[in-house]
């Protein structure tokens, strides 16, 4: 998601420590293709030129397309980013890697798809902003100094690389810039005062709970129009990335990959948004499907298809086109039979899982979780409140392709029958988790004395800091310790703790669009303890600071 609520996040975690991997030296180094993993937040293909969608909103992913595989069921394994994207990386279900939510991440030591690449020889950075959260840490991400994605390839362009980018996309808010923000307007003219008002959080908040505003079925004509805009500037910055790529000569060697986190809700079931904006999540198609490009060397072209897939089998995908043996924790399967033709043996069943919050899910409060089978023609929900009360739904996709007509009682054979495969699937899961764990790495020493910290305090401007926050203290080199934040207030406020070492934290650098979101979750209060020490005597004194917009004050 670039998603706001996972931005701020980004603020308040570390990079994970990465382990020393073996690289095992290639003969031929460059001979062997690249990648390019874009992953776009809250994307939903039926909004897409390049699917049908009758306006020109992505006109690169077109071409893309044509030039490529393209899939059109694909349905992810989570409504909220962090669980889907880990899922898509790791090639594992949620409950499997147990990304649940802000404060969870995959266990240290496991065996993941990007471990094997950078074992094999391929260039695996940390450029995606994303990997400060914890929930993607021990990914298997190199560790790098600079993020900007063309200063990278133009200094690696003879390696062979694995290099994923995740771009904001059309997520809250839908405040596209001039000339995207008319540009699906009709005629192209700003949309009316009257009409934007009513709508108007959906245009400076990245959080707008169900309930909170109440729209009407006409208001989608300009929540799409807006969301179009986004899509369509994203599109461009694509476009931009793939001419770098052209330009360096990498074009016919290197296979991309285009996705997407989640889609979005858009009035489809009465609200706008996806879990971790409307805290409303759901598992309607709306939100899981998404799009799925591929193409490069060894792909065809102008390739479509119709067969549903899931997005963990993303990766298995990509090892098998680069020849590298897969991780046996896979739950994902390779699309290669079926980009081939072959698609008679393949088995067409998604599962899909999610909290009705995501990331922005209180502190200390249970939960209703949501599981979903899609096995054509049905689709079944399941819905578990914490008090162990279960709702059901059942769909028949062919007569009712946007789920608007519950038939579970009319057919309580069928519920019965993906109401068993969903207790199975979940029971594979929870064995799977299990085999999963592994022992919590340990890096540097337990420092025995408080540190104290240095900055930041006060205010924190953009242009002074060049878009970075940082976090110093003054303590143990290679010190092992423990920030707890606090930071918000209402809907924005957020809290919890996670390790840190050294004697420093950086995060960043963010552009001035994302860094004018993070007032909005002012004040920011830390402190820190020696890993090992317990008891209030162990912490620092609480530090406050707060975060200047970069253009303008932002309202709350």
């Amino acid at each position: 998601m670039r998603a706001p609520r996972v931005l701020l996040l980004t603020l308040l975690v570390g990079l994970s420590a990465w382990s020393a991997l073996e690289v095992r030296a290639h003969p031929e180094p460059d001979a062997r293709p690249n990648v390019l993993l874009i992953t776009i937040d809250s994307l939903r293909p039926d909004h897409l030129s390049a699917y049908g969608y009758p306006k020109p909103t992505s006109p690169t992913l077109e071409r893309l397309a044509r030039s490529g595989v393209r899939f059109t069921q694909v349905i992810n394994q989570a409504s909220w980013t962090s669980a889907a994207l880990v899922s898509t990386l790791t090639s594992v279900y949620p409950t499997a890697h147990g990304v649940h939510d802000h404060r969870a991440r995959l266990a240290p030591g496991t065996e993941t798809p990007l471990v094997r690449l950078r074992r094999a020889g391929y260039a695996v950075p940390g450029l995606s902003y994303l990997i400060a959260l914890p929930e993607f840490e021990h990914l298997g991400f190199e560790p790098v100094t600079d993020r900007d994605p063309e200063r990278w390839l133009e200094a690696n362009a003879r390696r062979p690389f694995f290099l994923w980018l995740h771009y904001e996309g059309p997520h809250l808010p839908y405040n596209p810039p001039p000339p995207y923000d008319r540009m699906f307007a009709p005629g192209g003219e700003p949309f009316p005062a009257a009409l934007l008002k009513r709508v108007q959080p959906f245009l400076g908040q990245p959080i707008v709970q169900k309930g909170e505003v109440a729209l009407r079925p006409e208001d989608r004509r300009v929540l799409s129009a807006l969301y179009d805009g986004k899509i369509r500037r994203t599109d461009e910055e694509v476009g931009r990335l793939l001419g770098v790529i052209e330009r360096l000569g990498l074009g016919d060697k290197t296979v991309v990959v285009v996705s997407a986190d989640h889609g979005e809700e858009l009035l489809d079931h009465g609200f706008v948004g996806h879990a971790s904006t409307s805290l409303a999540g759901t598992l309607y198609d709306e939100v899981i499907r998404v799009p799925l490009i591929m193409t490069g060397p060894g792909l065809p072209r102008g390739r479509v298809v119709t067969t549903q897939v899931e997005g963990i089998d993303v990766l298995p995908t990509i090892l098998d086109v680069l020849g590298v043996d897969r991780p046996s924790s896979f739950q994902g399967r390779s699309l290669l039979p079926l980009i081939r033709g072959q698609s008679r043996a393949f088995a067409e069943r998604a599962f899909s899982e999610t909290t009705v919050c995501g990331r922005s899910c209180p502190e200390g409060r249970e939960q209703p979780r949501l599981q979903a089978l899609r096995r054509p023609p049905w689709k079944f929900i399941q819905r578990r409140e914490p008090s162990g009360q279960v709702q059901e739904e059942l769909y028949y996709l062919p007569s009712d392709p946007r789920e608007q007509r519950d038939v579970a009682r009319r057919h309580p054979e069928v519920v019965a029958r993906l109401r068993g495969e969903l207790t199975r699937w979940a029971a594979v899961n929870l064995a799977k988790a299990v085999e999963l764990q592994a022992p919590p790495e340990a890096t540097g020493h337990a420092a025995t004395e408080p540190p104290t910290i240095v900055r930041p305090r006060g205010r924190v401007a953009f242009g002074q800091s060049g878009g970075r926050i940082v976090i110093e203290w003054v303590g143990s080199t290679d010190g092992r310790y423990v920030l707890e934040y606090e930071v918000g207030q209402g809907k924005y406020r957020l809290k919890g703790s996670f390790p840190v070492a050294g004697r420093s934290k950086e995060f960043g650098p963010l552009n001035s669009s994302v860094w004018n979101l993070l007032p909005l979750y002012n004040p920011f209060r830390f402190r820190l303890r020696p890993e090992g020490c317990q008891g209030q005597g162990c912490w620092t004194e609480w530090v406050s600071f707060m975060v200047e917009p970069a253009n303008g004050p932002v309202s709350r």
